[in-house]
């Protein structure tokens, strides 16, 4: 979702012809008639949610958050490590924070580099 992880605010170019605004309690709305538009959470916060809120297992959560969604959008090389996959990874801590992100096999983010 476009404007997933913005800060709360008021926005240009999300949407063609609209503003819309962020927030936390009430997701990403039109400016002009104040229409849900999706929420801004990241695939992360939904991840954490899933464990720590609707009591998933992590290999669920992961398959909800990663597997499910590559398959609706057609995504064939993304979604699970295997041979031939994307290595498109995410690593955590045991508390669920974001440590390590690894895209096409490249480290572009490391927390301790950002803390």
């Amino acid at each position: 979702m476009l404007g997933a992880g913005s800060p709360p605010g008021v926005y240009d170019g999300l949407y063609e012809g609209a503003q819309v605004e962020v927030t936390l309690d009430r997701g990403v709305r039109r400016i002009p008639d104040d229409a849900l538009s999706g929420s801004a959470m990241t695939q992360l916060r939904c991840f954490q949610n899933a464990v720590r809120c609707f009591g998933r297992s992590i290999p669920e959560a992961a398959t909800l958050c990663t597997r499910t969604p590559a398959r609706v959008l057609g995504l064939s090389d993304q979604g699970y490590l295997d041979v031939g996959m994307r290595a498109n990874i995410i690593l955590l801590d045991r508390e669920l924070n974001l440590r390590m992100t690894i895209l096409d096999g490249e480290i572009v983010y490391r927390a301790d580099e950002h803390s």
